[in-house]
């Protein structure tokens, strides 16, 4: 997620790989929260899919609060207000 995705006011993940995208959300909802699943359908420009993962701003925000303590876990304390990426 933090590479392939970003988390502003919504978590957003994207690849174009189906079955990355099917484990992903799998995850998600393990974790228990109701992800969306979009393919933005790119063939006419010459390239693949992209499969694109998303959840409401709540469960963004808590999602947010899980991956802060698993970051701290792993020696990164500074944590996140928001995560920021492309």
């Amino acid at each position: 997620m933090l590479t392939d995705g970003y988390l502003k006011e919504r978590f957003c993940f994207n690849t174009t790989s189906p079955k990355l995208a099917e484990n992903v959300k799998y995850i998600l909802g393990r974790l228990g929260y109701k992800a969306n699943l979009y393919k933005h359908r790119r063939g006419e420009q010459g390239w693949k899919d992209l499969c694109m993962i998303s959840l409401t701003k709540c469960d963004s925000r808590s999602l947010l609060g899980i991956l802060n303590k698993e970051l701290e876990k792993v020696g990164y304390n500074k944590g996140f207000k928001i995560i920021k990426g492309y």
